[in-house]
């Protein structure tokens, strides 16, 4: 029996209102986290220097973050219903062995379809970060075409967040494969 409270995040609790919550509230800091990003490194995202890097975000932001509030919470509500329907948790999210079942398999392929583009984010990331990249900028036809070579800055919060999703679909996964509640 592992009492060890220093791995204790590994498993997969018994308790679905935290795993909603927490998920709807990761889902949604998708949109704040972007936006921070653009104010650490406006030269990234708008490396033209007569686009409006800041102004367009902003009110996207704005008028996306109520809605995308709703559908965060709808979202994260049914992949938690689903994962945690009479399941007893307690299972390590790092254990990959799978049983025969089909529900195992499925909800193993319907994980890594989900965790595929958070981490092919947080991995295309960290390739910004260690390359430089080259690209023309022209605002998108409204400037004059300039090139550009520079690195992403280390600093990005998005990339958290996208780690923290998948974890948060890793705990949801071995939830989906513990055994049956009685």
């Amino acid at each position: 029996m592992e009492t060890d409270s220093k791995r204790h995040w590994r498993y997969a609790s018994a308790k679905p209102l935290t795993y909603w919550l927490s998920g709807a509230f990761l889902i949604w800091l998708v949109v704040p986290a972007h936006v921070i990003d653009i104010f650490i490194a406006p030269h990234w995202f708008a490396p033209h220097w007569s686009c409006d890097s800041l102004g367009i975000p902003l009110m996207q932001a704005y008028h996306v973050a109520l809605p995308f509030a709703a559908i965060a919470l709808i979202t994260s509500g049914l992949l938690t219903f689903v994962s945690t329907k009479n399941r007893l948790g307690g299972k390590d999210i790092f254990d990959f062995r799978l049983r025969k079942s089909a529900r195992d398999w499925f909800m193993t392929l319907v994980a890594a379809i989900l965790i595929a583009p958070f981490a092919y984010d947080v991995g295309s990331f960290f390739f910004d970060v260690l390359f430089v990249k080259t690209w023309t900028a022209d605002c998108a036809g409204r400037a004059e075409e300039i090139t550009v070579s520079l690195r992403r800055p280390v600093l990005q919060v998005l990339p958290v967040v996208e780690a923290l999703l998948i974890l948060w679909l890793l705990h949801l996964r071995a939830f989906a494969v513990s055994p049956w509640r009685s």
